[in-house]
């Protein structure tokens, strides 16, 4: 298992401790822990087809053609590479 390691000052360190006790934890680790794996949520991303992302965009008026054209050509590449 990985491990993360994480420096605080000693008056961070000292809340720390005072708020996993509050909590009922066993010690600021095992809330470290809670904490680390209740909000890091590692869901891959819903798939938003290329063209629908380009519409979008265009749709606000935001963006100009030449930004979309390389966003689009940036996003096929990534596309790519990532299989």
């Amino acid at each position: 298992m990985p491990i993360l390691s994480i420096q605080l000052p000693e008056k961070e360190l000292e809340k720390v401790r005072r708020t996993a006790r509050r909590e009922g934890f066993k010690s600021p680790t095992d809330w470290a822990k809670f904490l680390v794996e209740r909000n890091i949520g590692f869901e891959e991303s819903p798939k938003i087809g290329l063209q629908k992302i380009i519409s979008e965009m265009k749709k606000t008026g935001l963006y100009k053609g030449d930004f979309l054209r390389g966003l689009q050509k940036s996003l096929i590449y990534a596309d790519k590479a990532v299989k």
